[in-house]
């Protein structure tokens, strides 16, 4: 049986939310070098996703909420820590 991996996209329930306005709209940062590889892994094979979440055009669009960004260094995430605005943080 090869090696088969799943990885649920928390990201689309964020911008669901949001979409919804059941959450407020704030800045969603991921804070995880295996988040971002995940999503990275979905958007690379987006054609394979449920046609809910495959988007319309980009990629990214099942998955980014409004304020969407990814942390990819140590000190944005430093920053990001010592930041006392309201935001989303995946880790």
């Amino acid at each position: 049986m090869p090696d088969e991996r799943a990885i649920p996209p928390r990201f689309y329930w964020l911008k669901r939310l949001e979409d919804e306005k059941r959450i407020p709209v704030l800045p969603v940062y991921v804070d995880s070098p295996m988040a971002i590889e995940g999503l990275r892994l979905h958007v690379n094979r987006s054609d394979e996703l449920d046609a809910g979440l495959q988007g319309s055009g980009r990629k990214l669009t099942a998955f980014a909420t409004r304020h969407f960004e990814s942390v990819t260094s140590p000190r944005q995430s430093a920053d990001l820590v010592q930041s006392t605005k309201p935001a989303i943080i995946v880790s």
